[in-house]
Parts: C-alpha cells; sequence; structure tokens
C-alpha cells in the first residue's frame, strides 16, 4: 500500500511514537506533521509543515488518506479554560471538519479514560463533547481511543503524572486491570491496527488498545 498518514501533534508522547512507527509500516508512502516550529522527524517519508495547528487550511494539504490527532494540553501549561477548550476540543474538531472536507478515509483522535459529555469534570467532559462532535463531523470513519496512564519519557515533565507513575510502579498489582498504565507505543501501535484492519466500535478503552498493541 501506499497511503498518505497525516499526525496532528507529531511532537508529543503518543505523536512521537506514532510517527517513529508509520515511517517504518510498510502501507504507508509518506507521513505529513503539521507543526507550529521545525521538527526533529526526519526521513525519507516524513513531511515536517510549518503552520497553526488551529487553523487546517494554513498548511496547503494535498491528498491525506489517514488522519491521527494526537494533541492536548495541560491545565499547567494552559490555566485558561478557553484556550484548553480551543485546543482539546477545538483543534481535533477543526480537523474532523477538514478531514470531511477533503474525503480522508480514517481518523484517529486520542482522547481520554472517563471522557463523558455529562461528565461534572471539566476534563472528562471536554473530552466527551469533543468526541461526540468528531463523531457527528465523521460519521462513518472516525474513531476514539481512551488511554489510561500514559508511560513513556516526555519531553515535559508533569508533576501530578510524574507522582502517578511513581505509585503504579510501586503498587501497579493493586490497580484494576482498566486502569493500568499503557505505553505511549502500545497505544501508537493500537491506533495504526485500528486504521488497518476491520473493527465494529468506534471507541476504544485502554485494555482493547493494549489488546490490539500486542497483536503487532
Amino acid at each position: 500500500m501506499n497511503k498518505v498518514a497525516l499526525v496532528v501533534g507529531s511532537s508529543g508522547l503518543v505523536g512521537g511514537e506514532l510517527v517513529n512507527l508509520l515511517i517504518e509500516d510498510s502501507h504507508y508512502s509518506k507521513v505529513i506533521c503539521p507543526v507550529r516550529r521545525p521538527s526533529s522527524h526526519e526521513s525519507e517519508k516524513t513531511e515536517v509543515i510549518l503552520g497553526n495547528v488551529m487553523e487546517p487550511s494554513s498548511f496547503g494539504l494535498g491528498s491525506v488518506d489517514e488522519v491521527f490527532i494526537c494533541i492536548g494540553t495541560t491545565r499547567s501549561k494552559t490555566p485558561d479554560k478557553g484556550e484548553y477548550r480551543d485546543i482539546d476540543y477545538g483543534i481535533p474538531v477543526d480537523w474532523a471538519k477538514w478531514s470531511a472536507e477533503n474525503k480522508v478515509q480514517k481518523y484517529v483522535v486520542v482522547s481520554a479514560m472517563g471522557a463523558n459529555e455529562k461528565s461534572s469534570i471539566f476534563y472528562n467532559k471536554l473530552k466527551g463533547e469533543m468526541e461526540n462532535e468528531v463523531f457527528k463531523i465523521l460519521p462513518d470513519n472516525s474513531f476514539s481511543v481512551r488511554p489510561s496512564l500514559l508511560l513513556g519519557d516526555r519531553k515535559e515533565k508533569r508533576v501530578g503524572e510524574g507522582l502517578a507513575i511513581s505509585l503504579y510502579k510501586t503498587l501497579g498489582f493493586l490497580i484494576p486491570k482498566k486502569y493500568k498504565g499503557i505505553t505511549a507505543k502500545s497505544v501508537a501501535k493500537a491506533m495504526i491496527y485500528i486504521c488497518n484492519n476491520p473493527v465494529n466500535k468506534r471507541v476504544f478503552e485502554s485494555t482493547e488498545l493494549q489488546k490490539f498493541a500486542n497483536l503487532d
């Protein structure tokens, strides 16, 4: 196959792993990375394009087969709820609209465990609203993955997440299976699996992602 993949959020934990896996995958001939600033992803298969990730049209992109959205922020980096919403809700939704207009075959977005538009928790509610809007825009070919605690080496340090990972390493055997941590690479593998195999649902929880990753 000679599919073209586009990864939004390629500098992040999941996005970085995803780009590396796509480069190695024979299904894909090109991996496009729309970014705000120069990226370290360099290979014969990658194309790094500078622009505003909040405005998909700013990149002047051509034909794309699959879109992967791995973007997200934190309350410590983005304390303003309006700005937070612009990133975690606005970017996935705007790229879903772009995907619909450009007849993208499949669209996969990284959401979060507990995503629910009726939740009283701001983060979970926002992720649930994002999923629902994406599904309305792309009713037949959009998918959401909901990893639990992400394990991997981040470029940025997140204090709360770091503490959670430390506890996980110590007390992981006590944690129910659905809440167990999952590596960013496993999430990335699962996203690629979803795009290259028949699936009968559109929302995948962490245990399902781990299952797909193990099928590689």
